[in-house]
């Protein structure tokens, strides 16, 4: 979690962009292992049974696709596409903490046994840090895409100026 958060740090990156990378390499191995120990945990030990593992395999098979589609995209240098789908996957490593807010949320508020509690909080938690990552994204796509480029967000591309045609000359 720290390596994640560290790697938001737009003064790292800057200042340290080789340790910005080779965290970022740490961050991306552990997503790997995280996300395949998800599935061979939930299908070995789960509490809940089919009902716990089909969420599980679900998110844990995004986490690892965002987790390949970060790195594929930082290594073509596509810097705006790497910073999307590494939010996208920190919001669904962050989301086995959310879990736990729903999971007591919905003991306290429903009368669900706590199998159903354990569904449908891993549902609610993994699904909003996903909603809420994308509205982050869309709210700061322009931002950081000018922060990329080096230009200013506000800065918009000048408008082309319009082509005057003389008139024809009609000929009698």
């Amino acid at each position: 979690v720290v390596i994640g958060l560290l790697q938001f740090s737009p003064r790292l990156r800057r200042s340290k962009p080789k340790l910005h990378r080779n965290l970022g390499k740490i961050f991306l191995l552990l997503s790997l292992a995280l996300g395949i120990g998800g599935v061979a945990f939930s299908v070995n030990v789960g509490f809940s049974g089919l009902m716990e593992t089909i969420p599980t395999v679900f998110f844990a098979a995004l986490f690892i696709a965002f987790t390949v589609l970060a790195y594929t995209t930082a290594r073509r240098k596509q810097f705006l596409a790497h910073r999307e789908w590494i939010i996208r996957n920190y919001a669904l490593g962050l989301g086995v903490g959310t879990i736990r807010l729903y999971v007591v949320l919905l003991m306290y508020t429903t009368e669900i046994s706590l199998t159903d509690n354990l569904v449908a909080s891993f549902w609610l938690g993994w699904t909003t840090n996903l909603i809420v990552a994308e509205i982050w994204i869309q709210l700061t796509r322009r931002k950081a895409a000018a922060k990329i480029s080096g230009t200013s967000p506000s800065t918009k591309a000048p408008r082309p100026k319009p082509v005057r045609r003389k008139p024809e000359v009609q000929q009698s």
